[in-house]
């Protein structure tokens, strides 16, 4: 049987083309919902297997792995606090329809809350997921170009009182030897 109940949910159940077992909940109690699921699931796998499509994937697994790749990362952790802030708004969400339009438009929200390379941060961290589902996973035909904001050139550097009333001539670091 194809689609089956459990409790008050239904579920699916079915042999892709290439002998994989797919089993899976369908998160529903309506089984009309659950027959169009399981249809849906079935159709793409044989797309995949047949007709050399790419599977579908989301940005939830795409984020996942990119998290489980690079925990060697000294940004790791950067990483992980950008992909939480990320979920509400790219959770579930196919990864080809992750678009530059879209993108600029979390950016611009982000920027608007705090700065250009705030913002610069997770249009870099979505970049490289993006590219990475594209070049090396092959989830993707192609990853869209993503423009940064620009950031001002040279760092800005705050004395303290005891600093400015020191001549300039010793302010200066000194390369060490």
């Amino acid at each position: 049987m194809s689609i089956y109940k459990r409790g008050s949910t239904w579920w699916i159940r079915f042999t892709t083309p290439s002998g994989q077992l797919v089993r899976c909940s369908s998160q529903t109690e309506d089984k009309q919902a659950a027959r169009q699921l399981h249809d849906k699931l079935k159709a793409e796998s044989w797309r995949v297997a047949k007709l050399g499509d790419k599977p579908g994937r989301t940005w939830d697994e795409a984020a996942y792995r990119w998290l489980q790749e690079t925990q060697h990362k000294k940004s790791h952790h950067s990483d992980v606090f950008i992909v939480t802030w990320l979920q509400p708004l790219l959770s579930m969400k196919p990864l080809n329809e992750i678009t530059r339009d879209l993108v600029a438009r979390i950016a611009e929200d982000k920027r608007k809350e705090s700065s250009p390379s705030r913002a610069n941060r997770i249009i870099a961290l979505i970049r490289a997921v993006l590219r990475r589902a594209a070049l090396e996973w092959d989830w993707l035909e192609k990853a869209p170009a993503l423009r940064m904001y620009p950031e001002p050139k040279h760092r800005v550097r705050w004395l303290t009182p005891e600093q400015l009333t020191q001549p300039a001539a010793s302010r200066v670091a000194r390369a060490p030897a």
